[in-house]
């Protein structure tokens, strides 16, 4: 499950995507997904990470994350 958002930031000059996706999954798995994340788009930061899971036995984590994107504010991906 996964939500995103456009925030121009005060200066005008740059504007980000705000990302916010729920994940399960291994560790392994889920930080191979952050680490391909942060290595291939260098213009990505990871603002936000929570990580729980229902007993300790449980392999399987859940995650929410939050992701910034950034952009110039003249970007060809900018909301009207």
């Amino acid at each position: 499950q996964g939500d995103y958002r456009y925030l121009l930031e005060k200066d005008g000059k740059f504007g980000r995507y705000i990302v916010d996706l729920s994940l399960q999954g291994s560790y392994p798995a889920l930080r191979g997904f952050m680490a391909e994340i942060l290595d291939t788009m260098p213009f990505a930061a990871i603002e936000d990470l929570t990580v729980s899971r229902d007993n300790i036995s449980n392999e399987n984590l859940e995650v929410h994350i939050r992701i910034a994107l950034y952009f110039a504010s003249n970007h060809q991906f900018q909301s009207q």
